[in-house]
């Protein structure tokens, strides 16, 4: 079970880092109103950059340095190279290193597995792409393919996808903000905020989804 975040402190400073998988839809922002929204009374700043790979991030560059800076208390990682054929094994030097020095400055580090491309089964892989990072760091896993999946199997005619197969559509993304929410928050809070495009009956599934995937670990 992922530990929640003790939020004690009246603004809690995130940071996220990945690639359109994190960043359509705007996950970050809608992790930082559901935060909010649950009556502790949280102020939430966050800062999100774009990346096509985490291992795209050069040593000491200005993102290097933002997130191994010790200036957020949460750091979200998602974008690690995962082969697409499921047949190459690719370093991981810089997701380690960057996950590494966050937490060595205090930052509490969560590694975001994406989901699954839509008809293809590669969760499993994807999250050991994810464990060997979170292994080699001590970062933790958030698996948000997880998630998704339970979502997908108990609501199967549901738009997750878009139709690329691959991206998110607002209730996916929702999904995916609840698992970092409970993450944080615990599992025995509850956010009232609700995007646009996703009605009332989606989010309640979704929550349920999310807090359940939060609670196994």
């Amino acid at each position: 079970m992922l530990a929640p975040l003790l939020l004690a402190v009246p603004t809690l400073r995130m940071l996220f880092v990945g690639n359109s998988l994190l960043n359509y839809n705007d996950v970050p922002k809608t992790v930082a109103r559901m935060l909010e929204s649950d009556g502790t009374g949280r102020q939430v700043t966050y800062k999100a950059h774009f990346v096509g790979h985490l291992e795209d991030v050069p040593a000491g560059s200005a993102i290097d340095r933002d997130v191994t800076g010790g200036g957020y208390d949460v750091v979200v990682l998602q974008a690690a190279m995962v082969s697409s054929s499921m047949t190459r094994t690719y370093r991981q030097t810089r997701a380690i290193a960057m996950a590494t020095g966050a937490k060595a400055k205090k930052s509490r580090v969560l590694l975001y597995v994406e989901w699954p491309r839509r008809g293809i089964n590669e969760t499993e892989y994807t999250m050991n792409v994810y464990r060997g990072i979170a292994k080699a760091s001590g970062a933790e896993i958030l698996p948000v393919a997880y998630a998704w999946n339970a979502l997908n199997k108990r609501m199967p005619n549901a738009a997750l996808w878009t139709g690329d197969g691959n991206h998110a559509v607002p209730n996916g993304s929702y999904l995916a903000a609840a698992c970092v929410y409970y993450a944080l928050a615990g599992t025995k809070s509850e956010p009232s905020f609700r995007p646009s495009g996703v009605d009332a009956a989606m989010a309640k599934a979704a929550l349920a989804v999310a807090r359940e995937t939060v609670a196994k670990g």
